[in-house]
Parts: C-alpha cells; structure tokens; sequence
C-alpha cells in the first residue's frame, strides 16, 4: 500500500467512525483529493495524516501581515478612484521556524514528541536562518525533519515510530 492509499484508507476510517449515517456509495462525494506537488497540499496531507493517527499537526505561516491602509474616494466628476498605500508587517515568529509543527505520540514514551517539519520541494535549500533555527530545536531534545514529499514524512514518521 502507498503512503497516499494509506492516508486515503485513513479517511474513509474517520469518515465512517465520524459520520455513520452517510450511505457508503455516498463517501466517494465527502473523499479528499490529495496532492503533495506543491506546499499547500503536502501541508494539507501531512495535517490530516496526524489527524487521523490521534496526532497534532499545523502548518505556520511565517510571513507577516498585510496592513491595507487604501480607501476609495469620489473625485469631483464622480469616478471612483482608490488610494493609499498598502504595507507589510513582520511576523512575530521567529525568522527561519519550521513550514509544520507536529505532535507525535511515540509508543514507548509517556509524553509526546514535537517535531518541527522544514518542507523544501526539489530546488529548495534551507536558509542560514533555518539551520541555526534546526540546531537549535536538535539542541533542545526536539526533531526536526526536512521533507520533500508526502512519501518522505511518511517514511521519516514510520520510522520514527518503530525506532
């Protein structure tokens, strides 16, 4: 079975366990389509898979915020016309955290482990602030994983769970 059948397999489990009442010819319609070719689905995959193993998982934005401070005036012939300008805020996290923070429950420990995920596509390289930031989180006890696809998490998730 592949990572994608597994964590489809995965969803039917929840779907049935978590809305009983749907007609089994009816699930197809509720089935999420998943795709890792870009970060937004990997995030997305690699979300729902810890959500289904009773795991915790969230995407991060790093980015900042945007702070629009446009409005739209009347001239004097009645066209509308915005103006203003629009600027961006720095983001209080830290600069080179992790794409994904996950919660792992590990079989043979009583507490879960956290796990910062760095998702770098084919072409990507960590930044000088991301390998001072995974130092950091490796000095501290914590994993961190750089993955590049939906099989790569899974794989390093498997393994994790095993050792």
């Amino acid at each position: 079975m592949t990572p994608i059948q597994d964590l489809n397999s995965l969803e039917l489990t929840h779907h049935q366990i978590n809305f009983p009442n749907i007609p089994e010819h009816h699930r197809k319609f509720f089935m999420t389509k998943y795709s890792d070719k870009n970060e937004k689905g990997l995030k997305k995959m690699m979300q729902d898979f810890l959500k289904f193993t009773n795991n915790f998982g969230e995407p991060i934005n790093n980015r900042g915020f945007r702070i629009d401070n446009t409005k739209v005036v009347e001239n004097c012939i009645g066209q509308l016309k915005r103006i203003g300008s629009v600027e961006w805020r720095k983001s209080s996290q830290r600069k080179g955290t992790a794409d994904f923070h996950a919660t792992i429950k590990h079989p043979d420990y009583s507490f879960p482990v956290p796990v910062k995920i760095e998702i770098k596509l084919p072409g990507d390289r960590q930044s000088k602030d991301q390998k001072l930031y995974q130092s950091d989180v490796e000095r501290s006890g914590g994993l961190y994983w750089i993955v590049q696809s939906f099989q790569d998490f899974y794989c390093k998730y498997h393994d994790f769970i095993k050792s």
